[in-house]
């Protein structure tokens, strides 16, 4: 479901019954990316599958989940084992998976898929504040 209201939100194009090759999608069909960072930035990510790519505490890395909950500083995750987990977003770099094309009835798993880092430490900011705030593009990435 998440998947969908991101293709919606996106703009993405509907998936072609048949699928052009990878070089002719890195030619001819790669969305702005500018404008998608924009639009994810402002995004509710609660139903989204996010993914811990790095983190200062190295026990975190590799959890993912379902959100179910964020926070100013945090995402409130469900795991595959039915366990609720908080994932700080200070220090750490999620992950997070977007689709090429809009889901339909004739989406597959291999369908070819975007992925995202997320900031943590930029991103500490709860959806309803994100959603109206203007942002300056930041060029500091630390850990």
């Amino acid at each position: 479901m998440w998947e969908r209201y991101m293709a919606e939100v996106m703009g993405l194009p509907p998936r072609p019954h048949h699928l052009p090759s990878r070089a002719d999608v890195a030619s001819s069909q790669m969305p702005n990316i500018g404008a998608i960072q924009a639009k994810l930035l402002k995004a509710d990510f609660h139903g989204c599958i996010i993914k811990v790519k790095e983190c200062k505490n190295t026990s975190r890395i590799g959890g993912e989940g379902i959100v179910v909950h964020e926070t100013g500083n945090t995402f409130k995750v469900v795991t595959r084992k039915d366990k609720l987990k908080v994932l700080p977003k200070q220090g750490t770099i999620f992950i997070i998976s977007l689709p090429f094309y809009s889901p339909s009835s004739h989406s597959q798993d291999d369908d070819p898929r975007i992925e995202f880092e997320l900031y943590g430490n930029q991103f500490r900011f709860r959806a309803a504040e994100r959603a109206g705030k203007k942002f300056k593009a930041k060029e500091t990435i630390e850990l």
